[in-house]
């Protein structure tokens, strides 16, 4: 028989907490994220064991109770919750998870709590601007711990090290260094001339942000007050006022301080009671899944978040990913109000925690950096419309225009003015910010102002679609329904008002978020789900129809060389025959391979948007930048050129609301980062996860029994971690949780024989991060120096090595970034050379990889040289791919591993050396050779070469060596773009009049507007067709001069931006507008906010369209153009508008 569990713990255990091995294996297999035992399975092998005469084998019971044990010992408690909408939900608590992550050996090192200045280099969220200079000075960590454990907050005067006094308001770092952002304070003496009363203190100037190294601090708040007859004669606690002005000062002239009580301390000092105060700002996410295995969609809202601190790397493993609520009843604002009080209560109260790095006991306070999801969540969070709706952005203010608004409408052949109006100032179609909040819609309510008809008008015409609101609505409408008179309306609203929670609205003045701000852009769905599927549908669908053509695709994809890229080969026939079914990662590799697979095969706009694309991807995608200022001008640039070569193609593209969110990403990436760290496919991967706890749950209480699977997980997460925890008796009630150092004598951690076993044993290697991941070397031939190609071409004295001394010639290895190398291989090298002043410069240069060798003395894992034979590259693009070409030359050199920077994709010019599928290859079935072929590119000559710039791995390294791109004229693009659009119109009416005339035997003459209304409706690029009563037009303001009219242009460039209301944002009208098609073609107005923040402004004072340095709003509704005889002939004002139906 098992013993009784109630024993007591033994902390000498190797299996510690665990009672023995059988206890940790079982409870081990019981919460394996991937390989889910249902309790059939855990009988089953149970079973099993004792069938084969194991002993001391645990029950299923037994092991519950043990489960039960260490989880009210060790364990995340799981919340419930009652919903304002009345569903029922359980929340894991944040406080339980936090805690954990900071006790955890193997994530606390990695955690970064203090904001950081690169100087313009950014590689995590620590680094960009909303960590750094947007969040409330009180949370991003408001203290610093120095010498003779000194602890200086924030808003607490300190005296510096010359005797002078500041204040600090933020604490960040710079390189090992931390400073403090202070304003600084002067003394204050004034006699009243009245009464002759004179006054003693000081004055705060905080109208001066000054930097203060840790180095210049000499006394902090409280020892200050303590000694400061030693230094200064005034008490610090003598708070005079703020000066707000060099004027202030200049005449003495004091405002009143409100900031602080100056006669106590930072309250964050006393609550901490001498412990560390430290930020855990979160990523939080939420997702719609599946709970079932098949196709019936069982719908489950969940909430995920990971530590913001933690380094790209670890931020996007699994194992770093935490599950915190699902529902698959409650809806996701009515979750969030669960979410929100549990943030709220820890950014009030702080997480106590032990710091696994430094082991002292911390207080943590988390807040939400921003809001992740895709685009349809993040509406739903922003209570916004959607992306299907006239304010289809969440934003800007750009909308697109209601039919039923215009001023001329007619019938579906009525045409609309010019598109967004946001800031329209001009007579025509003037409109106007909506400004009315959610409140003001409940009042409208109340004074029975309207149907429910008129509301759901009044919602749609301001973009606003809040959930939870809507539920509130209906109830008070539902109340006053078959009500005849005003009084018994009256009193029938007012018993259901009183019946509604006590606040209503309170996600964004509890939760700190503006979500409009705080949701950027999320570039999987937008760019690979979005904008690459859309063209490689198209590519398929419409410019491939033909047998020939979709097999002549699938022998180059089959053929296109996937070295350096990180990937595996193409397979053709499934990206060419399920076009309609990929996924983000078939999606990433064609974004890669597009350029080399597509020249020849699309027409020539298609072609150019095609490479835009693939120029943008990488720069998206980078995870280090090294200048944010010049790389934004290069994305900037890269987003530019992509709308401009797209409009050039077909204006219908611009039917997509993903093209317009865009020009947001710059911005977002200021303030948040590169955009690889708020990418989701992390999350997106871990909704099988949560499939996999539905699945083997019963279904009764999916929401309960989901958070506790997961709540059991990261306690064993934790605990094979080797993490800390407080040790107490199972019967007794869990201690609370208090800020002194006597907290330290309770914690204990995991013994090492757990985690052992699984880094011995490699079924068990499924938990992510348990072990250390060692690069792999390939098989190595030990020969003799003079035997090598290195010896061949390069000699001895650059290598240093004798002739007769032996080194390993590998056939696989990794660089130090990770990338795999070999023989046949391209790389990037960096190339030494000492100057004649004795400085060093370094020069890239772009070779093949002909031999890997290592001495065979050496320890490390890594190659010793790499031979290279060098390339010519060009100093322009190429005409066809507008990528670097490389020629092949006999220069030879060697280079230390360190000095090679990354692999490279390299790929042949097809183009220029016109190569056909002449060639085949035998096709493999299961593993065996079969007797059929498929056909394969023949590649013919060997020196035309072309850099892979669409190469998502080491895009930092190849900007280096990238050919800078020229910006595209967006005017004359969409310009082109229109008279192509007219042209393909005009063709197709005419094929469809000769068609029908061919058919009916009569003319096409006289058969009204009908007949062209319906041509109207063929299309170039596949798109869906308008929302409901919203024309997206084209239209074309009259030219500066009366002879040779030019159109001048503007595409999807940034609407005004949101701007703090006076109300609440986040239930408001959602700050949902922006324009919905290619903005129809108007001047263009810079936005002062745009100039004056995130990018530069712009000297011109006419706007160059696609110059993502300013902002756009439109300006009046223009004469547009007018179709004559198909060709660009004249203006005309709207009413009598060619509008392009995208």
């Amino acid at each position: 028989m098992r013993e009784a569990l109630n024993r007591p713990l033994d902390t000498a255990n190797p299996y510690f907490p665990w009672r023995d091995r059988c206890d940790f294996t079982f409870d081990l297999l019981t919460h394996l994220p991937r390989s889910v035992l249902s309790e059939r399975q855990l009988d089953l092998l149970i079973w099993s064991m004792k069938y084969n005469g194991v002993d001391n084998v645990p029950t299923v019971n037994t092991i519950k109770s043990l489960n039960a044990m260490l989880h009210s010992m060790c364990g995340i408690e799981t919340v419930e919750y009652m919903g304002k909408m009345g569903h029922r939900y359980f929340v894991n608590s944040l406080a339980d998870l936090i805690a954990q992550e900071a006790a955890n050996p193997r994530i606390s090192a990695h955690l970064e709590y203090l904001p950081c200045d690169g100087g313009g280099q950014v590689g995590n969220a620590a680094e960009a601007n909303k960590w750094l200079r947007e969040v409330d000075p009180s949370l991003a960590t408001p203290m610093i711990r120095l010498r003779a454990a000194q602890d200086f907050y924030v808003f607490e005067p300190a005296l510096l090290t010359d005797r002078t006094v500041c204040m600090p308001i933020r604490w960040f770092r710079r390189g090992s260094t931390r400073y403090a952002h202070a304003w600084s304070m002067i003394e204050h003496h004034t006699i009243d001339t009245d009464t002759g009363v004179s006054a003693h203190g000081w004055g705060v100037c905080d109208y001066i942000l000054k930097e203060v190294s840790e180095e210049q601090l000499h006394l902090s708040f409280p020892e200050f007050c303590n000694r400061h007859s030693s230094f200064l004669h005034i008490p610090l606690i003598t708070m005079l006022g703020r000066y707000g002005s060099d004027e202030d000062v200049e005449h003495r002239r004091l405002s009143t301080w409100t900031r602080t009580d100056a006669t106590k301390p930072n309250p964050r000092r006393v609550q901490a009671s001498g412990a560390e105060v430290m930020a855990f700002p979160i990523w939080l996410y939420c997702d719609d899944t599946s709970g079932n295995l098949s196709k019936k969609w069982n719908k489950h809202n969940s909430f995920l978040f990971t530590p913001v601190g933690l380094p790209r790397s670890l931020g996007h493993e699994e194992f770093n990913v935490h599950f915190l609520a699902t529902s698959n009843t409650a809806p996701v604002t009515e979750m969030l109000d669960g979410i929100v009080d549990q943030v709220n209560q820890c950014g009030d109260h702080g997480v106590w925690a032990y710091n696994a790095a430094t082991g002292r006991v911390i207080l943590l306070l988390p807040f939400v950096l921003a809001l992740l999801g895709d685009n349809p969540m993040q509406s739903e969070l922003s209570c916004h419309i959607g992306m299907k709706g006239k304010y289809f952005c969440r934003v800007c203010w750009v909308k697109g225009v209601d039919r039923q608004q215009e001023p001329d409408a007619e019938d579906d052949d009525g045409h609309s003015t010019d598109g967004s109006e946001a800031s329209a100032t001009g007579e025509n179609g003037r409109r106007k910010k909506f400004v009315e909040s959610a409140q003001e819609v409940l009042a409208r309510i109340k004074r029975f102002d309207g149907t429910q008809t008129e509301i759901k008008t009044l919602k749609t015409s301001k973009g606003i679609k809040d959930t939870s609101l809507q539920v509130f609505i209906d109830r008070l409408a539902s109340a006053m329904k078959n009500k005849r008179t005003a009084a018994s309306r009256e009193k029938a609203l007012n018993e259901a008002v009183k019946n509604l929670p006590e606040l209503v609205f309170k996600l964004t003045d509890r939760v700190g978020l503006d979500p409009h701000c705080d949701t950027p852009v999320e570039v999987l769905h937008v760019i690979l789900l979005g904008i690459v599927k859309y063209f490689w549908r198209d590519a398929v669908k419409n410019q491939c129809k033909s047998k020939t053509a979709r097999k002549e695709l699938i022998a180059r994809l089959d053929s296109f060389d996937t070295s350096g890229l990180g990937i595996s080969p193409l397979r053709g026939e499934t990206l060419v025959t399920y076009a309609g079914s990929l996924v983000g990662r078939d999606f990433r590799s064609i974004a890669q391979a597009a350029p080399f697979v597509l020249h020849g095969m699309v027409s020539a706009e298609s072609y150019e948007a095609w490479v835009a694309l693939s120029l943008l991807v990488p720069l998206v995608w980078q995870p280090v930048i090294d200048d944010m200022d010049a790389y934004i001008s290069r994305l900037s640039r890269a987003i530019n050129n992509l709308l401009a070569a797209t409009a050039r193609w077909t204006p219908r593209w611009f039917n997509k609301p993903k093209f317009h969110l865009l020009v947001h990403l710059p911005d977002h990436i200021r303030r948040f980062g590169p955009a690889i760290i708020f990418a989701t496919e992390a999350f997106e991967s871990f909704n099988a996860v949560i499939r996999a706890k539905s699945v083997h749950s019963n279904r009764q209480a999916p929401s309960r029994d989901i958070a506790r699977a997961f709540a059991h997980g990261n306690r064993i997460r934790h605990l094979v971690s080797g993490g800390y925890f407080r040790v107490y008796r199972p019967q007794e009630d869990r201690p609370p949780a208090t800020g002194s150092q006597s907290l330290r004598e309770q914690f204990r951690r995991t013994k090492p024989a757990p985690a052992d076993f699984l880094q011995a044993n490699r079924a068990m290697h499924e938990i992510p991060k348990i072990h250390d991941i060692v690069p792999a070397i390939g098989s190595a031939t030990e020969v003799p120096f003079s035997a090598t190609e290195t010896f061949k071409h390069v000699g001895h004295s650059s290598f240093g090595v004798a002739a007769s001394q032996h080194v390993d010639v590998l056939e696989n290895s990794c660089l130090g970034n990770g990338d795999k190398c070999k023989a046949g291989s391209w790389a990037i090298a960096r190339r030494r050379t000492r100057t004649d002043s004795g400085t060093e410069s370094t020069t890239l240069l772009v070779g093949k990889i002909a031999e890997v060798t290592r001495d065979v003395a050496a320890t490390a894992r890594m190659p010793s040289h790499i031979l290279l034979s060098h390339c010519q590259e060009t100093t322009q693009n190429d005409k066809t791919y507008n990528m670097p070409a490389l020629n092949t030359t006999s220069t030879w050199d060697v280079f230390a591993s360190n000095d090679v920077l990354c692999t490279v994709n390299v790929q042949h010019n097809c183009a220029k050396e016109k190569c056909k599928a002449t060639s085949h290859l035998v096709v493999q079935q299961e593993r065996q050779t079969s007797q059929q072929t498929r056909p394969v590119i023949a590649h013919t000559g060997t020196s035309n070469w072309i850099l892979n710039l669409g190469q998502m791995r080491d895009a930092a390294v190849l900007q280096q060596v990238a050919i800078p791109q020229p910006r595209l004229d967006m005017d004359a693009c969409i310009e082109s773009g229109i008279q192509r659009e007219l042209a393909s119109r005009k063709d197709t009416e005419s094929a469809a009049a000769k068609k029908s005339s061919a058919a009916d035997g009569t003319s096409n003459t006289g058969k009204g507007p009908r007949s062209r209304q319906a041509s109207n409706k063929s299309t170039v690029a596949p798109s869906r067709s308008s929302t409901r009563n919203v024309s997206r037009t084209i239209s074309v303001p009259p030219a500066a001069g009366p002879s040779q009219p030019r159109a001048q242009v503007g595409v999807l460039a940034p609407g005004p931006p949101h701007y703090p209301p006076p109300y609440n944002a986040w239930q408001s009208h959602a700050y949902a507008p922006v324009n919905a098609r290619l903005q129809s073609v108007f001047a263009l107005q810079p936005d002062p906010h745009y100039a004056s923040t995130a990018f530069p402004s712009s000297s011109s004072s006419q706007s160059q369209l696609g110059d993502f340095g300013n902002g756009y709003a439109s300006g009046r509704a223009h004469p547009v153009l007018r179709e004559t005889g198909g060709h660009i002939a004249s203006y005309d004002t709207p009413s009598r508008e060619h509008a392009f139906e995208i």
